[in-house]
């Protein structure tokens, strides 16, 4: 077998994996292995705990015993390791627990039961003849299963069990777009039948007299100075370096606002 891999490129995985005494050959196995594993940026990618596995695979395959049983105590320890750091890492989600549980409250408590209340302002009521608000509507419902159903999957897959209380903060921000439906995400993952609907009803927003968009306008700069309030008390202001997002302009903002209301449900869309 004629080697292309540098000796360099050996040498280092031998001493890398010093406990398992590799040969020339199983390094060169281990080298094209994780060159394998790299993908392409984008590409599918393994979870922490999928890696090891596959690892365990390969392994399997090359080692003799006595390399065998070596690996094995490694491999243990290593999720012994990430077990732990797991659960370590997740005591710190209590923090977002309580600030979402209290954005769960204030929408139900204080935001929403405006808009119910008056039925007019909250939009729906005046497309009650139409036929393609109940359609967005029941689309939206689909976007928020499919939605729960990709943090469940995405969660079980990088942490099994092991974080109970991220799980838990991540099910309570998707609870908020039961209650407030997220209009901007759910447009960005539109088919074309959808998206032609919503710019119909987007139309139609359009075409409302001002005072109502500004109504609804004023409603949402108090729930965004409750949330930034929140914010601030839950975690530590950010400071140094950041990214910030551009500011949305005030015509283009009202009109999101009011999809927003438009898709509000008084039923939570059976939030569960």
């Amino acid at each position: 077998m004629t080697s292309q891999t540098p000796d360099w490129n050996i040498q280092g995985i031998q001493g890398r994996l010093e406990y398992l005494q590799l040969t020339t050959e199983q390094a060169e196995k281990v080298h094209a292995f994780e060159e394998g594993k790299r993908g392409n940026p984008g590409s599918s990618f393994f979870t922490s705990w999928e890696e090891l596995d596959y690892d365990w695979t390969f392994f399997k395959e090359i080692l003799n015993e006595n390399q065998w049983e070596a690996y094995q105590e490694f491999h243990q320890k290593t999720i012994a390791y990430l077990e732990q750091t797991d659960r370590d890492a997740d005591q710190a989600k209590q923090v977002d627990i309580a600030y979402y549980q209290e954005l769960v409250q204030y929408y139900e408590k204080e935001f929403l039961p405006w808009f119910f209340k008056h039925p007019g302002s909250q939009l729906g009521g005046l497309l009650f003849q139409s036929t393609k608000l109940p359609y967005l509507k029941s689309e939206y419902q689909n976007y928020l299963l499919d939605t729960k159903m990709e943090i469940l999957t995405l969660h079980f897959r990088a942490y099994k069990t092991l974080k109970p209380l991220e799980l838990k903060a991540n099910l309570l921000r998707h609870q908020l777009a039961y209650l407030l439906p997220d209009y901007v995400t759910f447009e960005r993952k539109m088919d074309k039948p959808t998206l032609a609907v919503a710019k119909h009803l987007k139309s139609w927003v359009k075409s409302l007299p001002p005072d109502i968009l500004d109504l609804i306008d004023e409603k949402f700069k108090v729930l965004n100075e409750f949330e930034s309030a929140a914010f601030k008390k839950h975690f530590a202001e950010v400071s140094g370096w950041h990214v910030s997002s551009e500011p949305i302009k005030p015509k283009k903002r009202k009109v999101f606002q009011a999809m927003r209301v438009l898709l509000l449900d008084r039923e939570k869309y059976g939030w569960k």
